[in-house]
């Protein structure tokens, strides 16, 4: 990790995360959320679903949120496979890219961070070159912003998993599963 990237991370981590419930806590909630992905400086810009899908489902307190590639206003922040085309640090940028374009679903389709109780469960499917096993750590790029972004319920189940082949020639893509609070 790079000073810089460590500097930003305990800079975002910095300020207590309230998970009680009630409209002052909830919007406290969201600005504290908001505020933290505004200080990453990364512009989400729109999301649409690519395709005949919702972006999110939600059932019983629980949304599935689709998987997102790694786009920033519709162009991919990187193509190829991890381990050829695309380095190590690029694709956890691009990991980082495609939780980010999550939890902007999951405000879209809420209004706001007010409920999100947590990120439960996080899958990222990365396209790998022939010889590239680092798959985990690719993935620690989405887990460490997550886990900044939401502390301390930042912490989330996962699985990462390497693949021959994704959408659009994308390096990843990731989906996640979030716990809200009743509305």
């Amino acid at each position: 990790m790079t000073p810089d990237r460590r500097a930003l991370l305990s800079l975002i981590a910095a300020a207590p995360f309230a998970a009680s419930r009630g409209n002052a806590m909830t919007s406290a909630r969201h600005d504290l959320i908001s505020d933290r992905i505004a200080a990453l400086g990364i512009d989400l810009g729109k999301s649409a679903p690519g395709g005949a899908y919702a972006s999110v489902v939600e059932d019983r307190g629980v949304l599935q949120v689709s998987g997102m590639v790694p786009s920033l206003d519709g162009v991919l922040v990187a193509t190829g496979a991890v381990g050829a085309e695309v380095t190590l640090e690029q694709a956890q940028y691009a990991a980082k890219v495609s939780a980010l374009r999550c939890l902007n679903a999951v405000r879209v389709y809420l209004g706001d961070f007010g409920r999100v109780r947590r990120v439960t469960k996080m899958t990222v499917y990365v396209r790998t070159a022939p010889g590239f096993y680092q798959i985990s750590e690719v993935s620690n790029g989405a887990s460490e912003l997550l886990n900044a972004i939401l502390a301390p319920e930042g912490q989330h189940a996962r699985t990462s998993v390497g693949v021959f082949a994704l959408p659009r020639n994308a390096p990843l893509e990731l989906d996640m599963t979030v716990a809200i609070d009743p509305a």
